[in-house]
Protein backbone atom coordinates (compact mmCIF):
# COMPACT_ATOMS: atom_id res chain seq x y z
CA UNK A 1 0.00 0.00 0.00
CA UNK A 2 2.78 2.57 1.09
CA UNK A 3 4.63 1.88 -2.61
CA UNK A 4 1.10 2.48 -4.00
CA UNK A 5 0.62 5.86 -2.38
CA UNK A 6 4.48 6.81 -3.03
CA UNK A 7 3.81 5.91 -7.13
CA UNK A 8 0.30 8.51 -7.34
CA UNK A 9 2.35 11.20 -5.45
CA UNK A 10 5.43 10.28 -7.98
CA UNK A 11 2.68 10.41 -11.16
CA UNK A 12 1.18 13.86 -9.83
CA UNK A 13 4.45 15.40 -9.82
CA UNK A 14 5.33 14.16 -13.72
CA UNK A 15 1.78 15.65 -14.27
CA UNK A 16 2.34 18.85 -13.12
CA UNK A 17 5.34 18.73 -14.51
CA UNK A 18 3.98 18.42 -18.01
CA UNK A 19 1.27 20.78 -17.35
CA UNK A 20 3.95 23.47 -16.98
CA UNK A 21 5.99 22.32 -20.13
CA UNK A 22 3.09 23.14 -22.27
CA UNK A 23 2.57 26.27 -21.31
CA UNK A 24 -0.48 25.77 -18.59
CA UNK A 25 1.71 27.51 -15.82
CA UNK A 26 -0.47 30.22 -16.26
CA UNK A 27 -3.41 28.59 -14.13
CA UNK A 28 -0.40 26.77 -11.50
CA UNK A 29 0.44 30.75 -10.91
CA UNK A 30 -0.90 30.72 -7.30
CA UNK A 31 0.82 27.50 -6.15
CA UNK A 32 3.87 28.31 -7.73
CA UNK A 33 4.78 32.15 -6.65
CA UNK A 34 3.17 34.14 -3.72
CA UNK A 35 1.13 37.27 -4.64
CA UNK A 36 2.05 40.44 -2.99
CA UNK A 37 1.86 41.58 0.35
CA UNK A 38 0.06 44.97 -0.59
CA UNK A 39 -2.02 45.82 -3.63
CA UNK A 40 0.80 49.17 -4.32
CA UNK A 41 3.36 46.32 -5.02
CA UNK A 42 1.00 44.06 -6.89
CA UNK A 43 0.77 46.73 -9.33
CA UNK A 44 4.58 47.52 -9.44
CA UNK A 45 5.32 43.90 -10.59
CA UNK A 46 3.13 44.25 -13.65
CA UNK A 47 5.60 47.58 -14.84
CA UNK A 48 9.02 45.97 -13.69
CA UNK A 49 9.26 43.95 -17.21
CA UNK A 50 10.90 47.92 -17.97
CA UNK A 51 13.55 49.40 -16.37
CA UNK A 52 13.02 52.34 -17.74
CA UNK A 53 9.11 52.87 -17.06
CA UNK A 54 9.10 51.33 -13.92
CA UNK A 55 11.65 53.65 -12.86
CA UNK A 56 8.97 56.36 -13.26
CA UNK A 57 5.97 54.06 -11.16
CA UNK A 58 4.21 56.23 -8.59
CA UNK A 59 1.18 55.61 -6.75
CA UNK A 60 -1.23 58.78 -6.82
CA UNK A 61 -3.83 56.82 -4.64
CA UNK A 62 -6.36 53.47 -3.65
CA UNK A 63 -9.91 53.28 -3.55
CA UNK A 64 -12.16 51.26 -2.30
CA UNK A 65 -14.49 48.69 -4.36
CA UNK A 66 -16.90 45.82 -3.60
CA UNK A 67 -14.37 43.62 -6.17
CA UNK A 68 -10.98 44.61 -4.17
CA UNK A 69 -8.74 47.92 -4.34
CA UNK A 70 -8.50 50.21 -7.07
CA UNK A 71 -4.86 51.58 -7.49
CA UNK A 72 -4.23 54.86 -9.32
CA UNK A 73 -0.62 55.39 -10.85
CA UNK A 74 1.38 56.80 -13.80
CA UNK A 75 4.12 56.43 -15.64
CA UNK A 76 6.22 57.70 -18.25
CA UNK A 77 7.36 55.53 -21.30
CA UNK A 78 10.44 57.28 -22.89
CA UNK A 79 10.67 59.44 -26.12
CA UNK A 80 10.83 58.05 -29.54
CA UNK A 81 11.50 59.54 -32.81
CA UNK A 82 12.30 63.12 -31.17
CA UNK A 83 8.71 62.91 -29.44
CA UNK A 84 7.95 64.14 -26.01
CA UNK A 85 7.98 61.45 -23.39
CA UNK A 86 3.97 60.26 -22.90
CA UNK A 87 2.60 60.43 -19.29
CA UNK A 88 0.23 57.52 -18.79
CA UNK A 89 -2.44 57.85 -15.84
CA UNK A 90 -3.83 53.81 -15.25
CA UNK A 91 -5.83 52.36 -12.64
CA UNK A 92 -5.45 48.73 -11.65
CA UNK A 93 -7.83 46.75 -9.70
CA UNK A 94 -6.05 44.17 -7.28
CA UNK A 95 -8.04 41.35 -5.19
CA UNK A 96 -6.84 39.75 -2.58
CA UNK A 97 -6.44 36.04 -3.23
CA UNK A 98 -4.67 32.84 -2.50
CA UNK A 99 -2.82 34.73 0.02
CA UNK A 100 -1.67 37.49 -1.52
CA UNK A 101 -3.27 40.43 -3.46
CA UNK A 102 -3.42 40.01 -7.43
CA UNK A 103 -4.08 42.29 -10.23
CA UNK A 104 -7.49 41.25 -12.40
CA UNK A 105 -7.73 44.41 -14.45
CA UNK A 106 -7.17 47.87 -15.50
CA UNK A 107 -7.08 50.65 -17.98
CA UNK A 108 -5.62 54.09 -18.83
CA UNK A 109 -4.90 56.85 -20.87
CA UNK A 110 -1.70 58.70 -21.92
CA UNK A 111 -1.03 62.26 -22.89
CA UNK A 112 2.88 63.78 -24.35
CA UNK A 113 1.50 67.47 -23.78
CA UNK A 114 0.94 69.22 -20.95
CA UNK A 115 -2.66 70.50 -20.24
CA UNK A 116 -3.73 73.84 -20.80
CA UNK A 117 -4.91 76.57 -17.55
CA UNK A 118 -8.33 75.76 -18.79
CA UNK A 119 -8.58 71.61 -18.48
CA UNK A 120 -10.09 71.28 -14.61
CA UNK A 121 -9.35 67.38 -14.64
CA UNK A 122 -7.92 64.86 -17.32
CA UNK A 123 -10.06 61.43 -17.14
CA UNK A 124 -10.71 58.19 -18.79
CA UNK A 125 -13.92 55.76 -18.76
CA UNK A 126 -14.05 51.66 -18.34
CA UNK A 127 -16.27 48.91 -18.72
CA UNK A 128 -15.94 45.09 -17.40
CA UNK A 129 -16.08 44.04 -14.76
CA UNK A 130 -16.56 47.01 -13.22
CA UNK A 131 -17.53 50.71 -14.90
CA UNK A 132 -15.13 53.32 -13.52
CA UNK A 133 -14.49 56.91 -14.70
CA UNK A 134 -10.78 57.31 -13.20
CA UNK A 135 -8.63 60.50 -13.64
CA UNK A 136 -6.64 63.20 -12.31
CA UNK A 137 -7.52 67.07 -10.65
CA UNK A 138 -5.42 69.79 -12.28
CA UNK A 139 -6.77 72.76 -11.07
CA UNK A 140 -6.66 73.80 -7.16
CA UNK A 141 -10.24 75.36 -7.90
CA UNK A 142 -11.38 71.81 -7.99
CA UNK A 143 -13.22 70.50 -4.39
CA UNK A 144 -14.75 67.08 -5.77
CA UNK A 145 -16.37 64.77 -8.71
CA UNK A 146 -19.41 63.17 -9.03
CA UNK A 147 -21.34 60.90 -11.87
CA UNK A 148 -24.47 59.64 -12.57
CA UNK A 149 -25.27 56.42 -14.00
CA UNK A 150 -27.93 54.57 -15.76
CA UNK A 151 -28.64 52.48 -12.44
CA UNK A 152 -29.78 56.37 -11.20
CA UNK A 153 -27.15 56.03 -8.78
CA UNK A 154 -24.74 59.50 -7.89
CA UNK A 155 -21.26 58.70 -6.73
CA UNK A 156 -18.92 61.04 -5.61
CA UNK A 157 -15.10 61.37 -4.94
CA UNK A 158 -13.82 64.11 -2.90
CA UNK A 159 -10.03 64.15 -4.91
CA UNK A 160 -8.35 64.33 -1.89
CA UNK A 161 -5.30 63.19 -2.86
CA UNK A 162 -5.66 64.98 -6.55
CA UNK A 163 -7.20 61.97 -8.22
CA UNK A 164 -10.65 60.43 -8.15
CA UNK A 165 -12.16 57.15 -9.30
CA UNK A 166 -15.70 56.43 -9.54
CA UNK A 167 -16.71 52.51 -9.41
CA UNK A 168 -20.11 51.41 -10.27
CA UNK A 169 -21.17 47.50 -10.84
CA UNK A 170 -20.58 45.73 -13.89
CA UNK A 171 -23.31 46.06 -16.69
CA UNK A 172 -23.43 49.97 -15.79
CA UNK A 173 -23.13 52.91 -17.66
CA UNK A 174 -21.70 56.07 -17.25
CA UNK A 175 -24.34 59.20 -18.13
CA UNK A 176 -22.51 62.70 -16.62
CA UNK A 177 -19.68 63.40 -15.03
CA UNK A 178 -19.44 66.73 -13.20
CA UNK A 179 -16.60 68.94 -11.71
CA UNK A 180 -17.29 70.79 -8.37
CA UNK A 181 -16.27 73.78 -6.71
CA UNK A 182 -15.74 74.94 -2.91
CA UNK A 183 -19.19 75.78 -3.06
CA UNK A 184 -20.70 72.68 -4.58
CA UNK A 185 -20.57 75.03 -7.99
CA UNK A 186 -20.72 72.74 -11.08
CA UNK A 187 -17.32 73.92 -12.70
CA UNK A 188 -17.64 71.76 -15.67
CA UNK A 189 -19.87 69.07 -17.21
CA UNK A 190 -19.15 66.12 -19.16
CA UNK A 191 -22.06 63.74 -21.09
CA UNK A 192 -21.22 60.70 -21.02
CA UNK A 193 -24.02 59.10 -22.38
CA UNK A 194 -23.62 57.38 -26.41
CA UNK A 195 -23.44 59.77 -28.90
CA UNK A 196 -25.90 59.67 -32.08
CA UNK A 197 -24.43 57.91 -34.81
CA UNK A 198 -23.77 60.66 -37.51
CA UNK A 199 -27.10 61.51 -39.75
CA UNK A 200 -28.79 59.27 -37.49
CA UNK A 201 -30.46 61.54 -35.07
CA UNK A 202 -34.21 61.38 -35.84
CA UNK A 203 -33.95 57.30 -35.59
CA UNK A 204 -32.49 57.69 -32.15
CA UNK A 205 -34.13 55.55 -30.01
CA UNK A 206 -33.79 56.66 -26.15
CA UNK A 207 -30.23 55.10 -24.65
CA UNK A 208 -30.15 53.85 -21.02
CA UNK A 209 -29.14 57.58 -19.92
CA UNK A 210 -32.51 59.51 -20.78
CA UNK A 211 -34.16 58.72 -17.42
CA UNK A 212 -30.97 58.97 -15.06
CA UNK A 213 -30.55 62.07 -12.79
CA UNK A 214 -28.18 64.43 -14.20
CA UNK A 215 -28.06 66.48 -10.90
CA UNK A 216 -28.09 70.80 -10.71
CA UNK A 217 -28.30 72.83 -14.07
CA UNK A 218 -25.92 75.29 -12.91
CA UNK A 219 -23.90 76.87 -15.70
CA UNK A 220 -19.81 76.58 -15.35
CA UNK A 221 -18.29 79.03 -13.20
Amino acid sequence: MAGAVRRRRGLLGLALLALTTLGCGRFLGPLLAPGAATPEEAVRRTVNASPEIAATFRVWGRRQSPHGVVVLYTTRRPAEDQTAPMEMFQYSLVEWKWGGWWPVSGGGFGSSEPASPEVLVDYGTSRGNLTIIFGRVLAPEVSAVEATFDNDQTLRDDAADNVFALIAPAGTAPCELRVLGAEEQVLRRFDLGPAPAPGKESLMLPNSCDGAPVGPTQSPA
